[in-house]
């Protein structure tokens, strides 16, 4: 019996597809089919994979005569596909030998429809690997669990993972029954199939555990440059809620969707350069008023309220250079702390209660921002940074950067983690060294409906 089929998409991979099929043949699970499409590359992908082939009987290739993207060959893998789970891996990305095998227990063992791991990025010039930042407490907790229904976290589920296909294994008659596809557009083109299979799902379980290593910064890839198809962000998601609605679930998820689509939008515009933004800007008034009926009065229901800003400038604002939405990292970080002064006020009033000397893990754009817009609280005595290179820093308000080392464990009983990719490494170092320490994410108490204890280890 196939008890996985991996979906292996790849265009002009010569680089790096020799170090991905490594790791998928050589999974501790043994029984997969590996279904490799070729979308008409031009370099030596083909001669690589045919090779492959004929030492793994396995492998199974389709090529594609023109490069039709992702989207499309990933629906070519779904209909071949014969495994009792499905996984749609990219081709420069590198896996952990029992990933597979723990994701299918997992699975079987929850009767799971979804089975969700965790993932890191690595620069494909340095092999450092930094976490997604997600919300690592919430989803510590969830690990815990056999399973859970993505109802018990409807007002977050589309927050709490991306919407990629690459770190997530589903039962392939689950997405058949439900009719599941890949939208076939040059990017973008997995998110509905994921958010819309969350959604549908009776029970998904999670491993707490980085077995996808995802290389960032190529040249090359799509999502690079997105400026060529950043519209496909409204595609994917007028799709996604005109699904929801087909599916008589909108109403069930509709905060989180609304949570997520300003959290998904605001990132395009930020992220395009200045031609694309500002033709973006025009177009996001009609989308978000006409298309999302995403209208101002949906403020209340914003966990962040960065999103409200975010969402008021555009419908209020007629013309570009009037709204002057934060772009840079420090200016939106900036925004995003005075936007949520009434949360961050609530935070204050815990750490004053219990008396916490509070350091500040982080000093890069988020440590800094934080700093600027709080920095002359009496509380704050410390910053910290993992990077020895910033020690000695100087920042908003005269707080000099230091290394958490013996002394430093020992100063401060409530640190603030500002990046949310940093904390669970931040965790780590720190209660190794002082255990009663209070680790808060900062990020996740922002952007998600949790309490305060909820944020913090």
């Amino acid at each position: 019996m196939i008890k996985v089929s991996v979906v292996v998409t790849v265009y002009n991979g010569e680089k790096y597809l020799c170090e991905c099929l490594n790791s998928i043949i050589t999974q501790t699970l043994k029984e997969l089919e590996i279904i490799c499409i070729d979308d008409a590359s031009v370099d030596a992908t083909t001669a690589i994979l045919k090779k492959y082939r004929e030492c793994d009987s396995r492998i199974r290739i389709i090529t594609n005569k023109t490069n039709c993207y992702a989207g499309t060959a990933r629906n070519q893998g779904l209909k071949e596909a014969c495994g009792k789970y499905i996984i749609f891996l990219d081709a420069d990305d590198i896996f952990e030998a029992d990933m597979l095998q723990t994701a299918y227990e997992k699975a079987e063992k929850g009767k799971a429809d979804i089975c969700i791991m965790k993932e890191d990025e690595f620069h494909t010039n340095v092999r450092k690997n930094i976490p997604y930042p997600y919300a690592h407490v919430i989803i510590k907790s969830l690990a815990t669990r056999e399973s859970f229904s993505p109802k018990e976290v409807k007002s977050i589920l589309f927050s709490l993972w991306n919407g990629w296909a690459w770190d997530k294994l589903f039962r392939r008659e689950f997405i058949i029954n439900n009719k599941l596809y890949f939208q076939e557009m040059r990017t973008t083109n997995d998110a509905f199939f994921v958010h819309a299979a969350l959604a549908c799902a009776k029970k998904v379980t999670v491993v707490d555990q980085f077995f996808i290593h995802h290389r960032t910064h190529l040249s090359a890839s799509l999502s690079n440059t997105r400026s060529l198809s950043w519209k496909c962000c409204f595609l994917y998601l007028s799709r996604l809620k005109a699904f929801l609605i087909e599916q008589s679930l909108f109403w069930e998820y509709e905060q989180s969707f609304y949570n997520w689509a300003c959290e998904f939008l605001y990132w395009n515009y930020q992220t395009l350069d200045e031609a694309n933004r500002k033709e973006m800007f025009y177009l996001l008034r009609e989308f978000i008023l006409d298309d999302l009926n995403l209208h101002i009065s949906h403020g209340q229901d914003f966990f962040n309220a960065f999103h409200k800003y975010f969402i008021d400038r555009i419908s209020t604002c007629q013309e570009y250079e009037a709204a002057n939405l934060p772009i840079t990292e420090f200016d939106k970080y900036v925004r995003t702390y005075e936007e949520n002064e009434e949360k961050i006020e609530k935070l204050f009033d815990y750490i004053t209660k219990n008396s916490y000397s509070t350091g500040i893990w982080g000093a890069g754009d988020r440590g800094k921002a934080f700093l600027f817009v709080y920095g002359d609280k009496s509380f704050i005595k410390n910053i910290y940074d993992k990077d020895s290179n910033k020690k000695g820093q100087i920042l908003e308000g005269g707080h000099a950067v230091g290394l958490f080392d013996e002394a430093a464990s020992k100063q401060s009983q409530f640190i603030l983690v500002t990046n949310a990719s940093y904390y669970p490494e931040t965790v780590e170092i720190v209660k190794e060294k002082n255990p009663d320490i209070k680790v808060f994410d900062l990020a996740s108490y922002l952007s998600l409906p949790l309490r305060l204890e909820e944020c913090m280890l």
